[in-house]
């Protein structure tokens, strides 16, 4: 009897919890004891709505430890694992949320809930029985995340895949222009193409029927590109989409082409004119006419120009050496023989190609002292001598106050990439270098350089450098214009429960 009488309390709360009496509902449950995990789940969906809804930080928090110390239960109840991680995602996502409402930037220079949203978006992802409505909603909140992080690139990334997936979706268009807005204040070379791309966006869906409860969103968002845009009529002109070709003067070239845009390498490789549905190149393009800049501090900005320019150049200097490891054309076998190395039991003899691909990792992993020192000018923390990446944040194992008072998303966004190679989804890239480097302890303790997939790794190495040194452009284009048009975003989601075990 006292089973059902429960029962009967849970169905209550999701009425009192749908007709917004968040704390009628909570008095029903919130001290019952549950007899299966049905109830449980039932339960802490009531507990995460109501907390949220009354921004009780304690309920919220008790309601994730509930869901997150049992969700190994439920996924066997509900046998729908991407719909668990994609719940407990959203609800680090929905912490972040009411913490941030005190303060717009609880989530920078932290591993805060943010992180947590991350790695079960991400977990979700990786599940089996995940449908196209379901992977859509978590692309979504992937995009989010990174747009909240300031990892604006990213957040692209992930709305055009929420697209890929289901292009009629309202709320990626509308998440996707509101943050292109933004990129056309950081890439003014691109303003217009970049502006005229999210206006036609909006028109393909303002007539909808679906979209008439968003209309005065759009109307606001084309009213700011209005405003933003240097060539108004160029808003009204038809878009013409060529066809996508890739010239090249040799079959090297084609390959190098090809292979950097199959593998996501570009940083500027094509500098398409963004006209092309299958445009490849990055939005942001290096300038080539003098640089002019109407400010005291024209000596920081081409310190910080120089730089930038020495980082790009060990990129594509590494970009090159892991291109010619992949590039079969042509015989080099005979570096293997010129060069013949000690025999050793067990071991393979030199493979110039492989040793190729562990020295493109090798040469682009030092890039990162480099930009410590980009961003030791650009923050303003004159650090002398030497500096390494881990020298920029932290000072007796916390996150230098300097860096903090900021209160910088550029500067956020490098370093939750820079978390995520120690503590997140790319934690086996430093371990890969120190294999590569030879530290005995590593390979003792994690098996030889053979047990990973090292041209996986060294392409995700080259991915997030490349993430980073987009960042550190459009620090750039920060330094020189103060008309940033970028928004900091909470998004709110509610409790996914599956009909089957409704109460």
């Amino acid at each position: 009897m006292g089973n059902r009488t429960f029962r009967e309390k849970l169905g209550k709360a999701h009425e009192l919890t749908a007709a917004g009496k968040y704390r009628e509902a909570l008095a029903l449950i919130i001290d019952e004891e549950v007899s299966s995990v049905r109830e449980l789940f039932n339960k802490i969906a009531i507990l995460i709505d109501a907390g949220f809804a009354l921004r009780d930080e304690k309920v919220l928090r008790y309601g994730i430890y509930l869901f997150e110390e049992h969700h190994s239960e439920i996924i066997v109840l509900v046998d729908y694992r991407a719909l668990v991680y994609y719940n407990l995602a959203n609800q680090y996502a929905n912490m972040a949320t009411l913490k941030s409402f005190d303060n717009d930037y609880y989530s920078s220079f932290s591993r805060s809930e943010l992180q947590k949203a991350k790695h079960y978006y991400y977990l979700a992802l990786e599940s089996e029985k995940i449908g196209p409505d379901l992977k859509r909603d978590i692309y979504i909140g992937l995009a989010n995340c990174f747009r909240t992080l300031g990892r604006f690139e990213e957040a692209l990334e992930n709305y055009n895949a929420t697209l890929a997936v289901d292009p009629s979706s309202i709320t990626a268009l509308d998440n996707k222009t509101e943050l292109m807005i933004g990129l056309s204040s950081l890439y003014r070379d691109r303003r217009d193409e970049i502006l005229k791309e999210s206006w036609d966006l909006i028109g393909t869906v303002m007539d909808r029927e679906d979209a008439v409860m968003r209309k005065d969103v759009f109307d606001k968002s084309r009213t700011r590109i209005q405003k933003l845009i240097n060539r108004k009529a160029y808003l009204e002109e038809e878009q013409e989409l060529p066809n996508w070709t890739l010239e090249s003067s040799s079959d090297l070239e084609h390959f190098y082409i090809t292979w950097c845009v199959k593998n996501k390498l570009y940083l500027n490789l094509c500098n398409f004119c963004r006209k092309c549905d299958y445009a490849a190149g990055d939005y942001a393009v290096i300038r080539k006419e003098d640089i002019s800049i109407a400010r005291e501090d024209r000596g920081r900005f081409l310190r910080l120009s120089s730089a930038y320019n020495q980082l790009k150049a060990e990129y594509v200097g590494a970009r090159f050496l892991l291109i010619m490891s992949r590039y079969d054309d042509f015989d080099i076998d005979f570096v293997n023989t010129m060069a013949p190395m000690i025999e050793i039991p067990g071991k393979e003899p030199l493979d110039i190609k492989e040793s190729l691909l562990d020295q493109s990792f090798l040469s682009l992993w030092r890039i990162w002292d480099g930009i410590a020192a980009f961003l030791n000018i650009y923050a303003g923390l004159n650090i002398q001598g030497h500096i390494r990446i881990r020298d920029i944040w932290h000072r007796d194992g916390d996150v230098k106050k300097e860096i903090i008072e900021k209160k910088d998303l550029l500067l956020n966004a490098v370093y939750d990439i820079y978390c995520d190679m120690y503590q997140g989804r790319f934690e086996k890239l430093p371990l890969l270098f120190e294999i590569l480097s030879g530290n005995r302890n590593i390979i003792s303790k994690a098996g030889s350089v053979e047990d990973l997939d090292r041209e996986a790794l060294t392409i995700e190495l080259f991915q997030v450098v490349r993430h980073v040194l987009m960042i550190l452009m459009q620090m750039l284009d920060s330094e020189e214009n103060d008309d940033s048009e970028f928004r900091i975003n909470f998004p709110l989601y509610s409790f996914e429960i599956p009909d089957a075990i409704l109460l």
